[in-house]
């Protein structure tokens, strides 16, 4: 043990360092006037989340990054509501190859409806519907709550001038006595040579056999094909889907839910402006027996039918500072059957400042 200062030390001092900040303050109002438990109901965040880190790097194949996330709601009752860690290491496997350990990298490449896009950037998503977690016998001693912006687990990456992927596991909840375990598994590809095809899978995992359960697993699996148009945008094409939803896997195979989906969005550029209109068409128009669902997805994409234009504008102020104000509107039918009115409908806003800053680095 005497010697490990004289192994430590030297290790840290040649090391490449760096020590950062980053922060984010939002201000979040998702709105919908009516089928709360078809859809969400109204939902709020008004919220800083700032994280110190520390980066070291020993080798040019090795990064490790620790860091605290701090999450403080603007509201009078909790000062802090939430405590994050990240602790990830990182190795370079090949120049186009990372594996991840611990703490995940974001920004997954899923299309919104495999993946609400509110848990790229807040740290845990509130869930009020039991659309959204379909179990209603669990206990959550913090409340109910899906993974946001931090992740833990595995995660593969790859990227090169001919392709962009990943594969990784998120683990999210032990099986306990209060609720069972939970996880979810993404594959990504974005891209095969020049031809600009996406595929995606999803799967979640709602399970556990180390205590007793009412229900023993649910499950849902989501898949995505589509071909892409890079010189219109990212993430602009036509996207065919495909859900597969097991309330409970062993006991009620009956309840098993196939659905399927068309989706198609279009991001188009005006300098600092996004403009991204999308539709949204299931299966349940062919035979109301299959029913598109995705337990993570943002849950507007879960009716028959929804179209949407969301705008965004996005400007960095300064280095490292990102501002950015964006609207999310849609109009939508909760089934095949009900007519539309005028409180179908679909308002979010969002206002953001996003800030990276490094107060010391050795890298070049």
């Amino acid at each position: 043990m005497r010697f490990f200062w004289l192994i430590a030390i030297p290790s840290v001092i040649f090391a490449r360092v760096e020590i950062g900040l980053y922060n984010q303050a939002y201000a979040y109002n998702g709105e919908s006037g009516t089928a709360w438990e078809e859809t969400r109901t109204t939902l709020t965040y008004f919220e800083n989340h700032t994280e110190p880190y520390l980066v070291i790097e020993p080798d040019e194949r090795i990064r490790v990054t620790l860091g605290i996330g701090f999450v403080v709601p603007f509201q009078q009752e909790y000062p802090i509501s939430d405590v994050f860690v990240r602790a990830q290491t990182r190795l370079t496997l090949a120049p186009f190859l990372w594996l991840y350990l611990g703490s995940l990298e974001k920004n997954h490449g899923f299309i919104e409806p495999i993946l609400d896009p509110l848990t790229e950037f807040i740290p845990r998503i509130r869930l009020i519907s039991l659309s959204q977690v379909p179990i209603d016998y669990e206990h959550f001693p913090k409340g109910r709550f899906s993974h946001g912006f931090y992740e833990y687990g595995a995660q593969l990456r790859w990227m090169d001038r001919w392709t962009k992927g990943e594969l990784y596991m998120n683990w999210q909840l032990a099986d306990t006595t209060n609720h069972r375990e939970r996880f979810d598994v993404g594959l990504v590809q974005e891209g095969i040579g020049e031809v600009p095809l996406y595929m995606a899978l999803h799967y979640w995992h709602n399970g556990g056999h180390e205590h007793e359960h009412i229900i023993g697993i649910t499950e849902n699996y989501v898949g995505a094909i589509g071909w892409e148009f890079p010189i219109v945008g990212k993430r602009s094409g036509v996207y065919y889907l495909v859900s597969y939803y097991l309330p409970d896997r062993d006991s009620r195979p009956e309840l098993n839910q196939f659905g399927q989906a068309l989706y198609t969005r279009w991001e188009l550029s005006l300098g600092n402006w996004r403009f991204i209109p999308n539709l949204f068409l299931t299966s349940t128009w062919i035979d109301e027996n299959q029913w598109f669902i995705s337990i993570e997805g943002d849950p507007f994409y879960r009716v028959p039918l929804y179209a949407g234009l969301n705008i965004r504008y996005e400007k960095e102020i300064a280095p490292g500072t990102l501002f950015q104000v964006g609207f999310v509107n849609g109009a939508f039918l909760p089934n095949t059957h009900t007519p539309y009115d005028w409180k179908m409908i679909r308002y979010d806003q969002l206002i953001r400042v996003e800030l990276r800053y490094t107060f010391y680095s050795t890298k070049e």
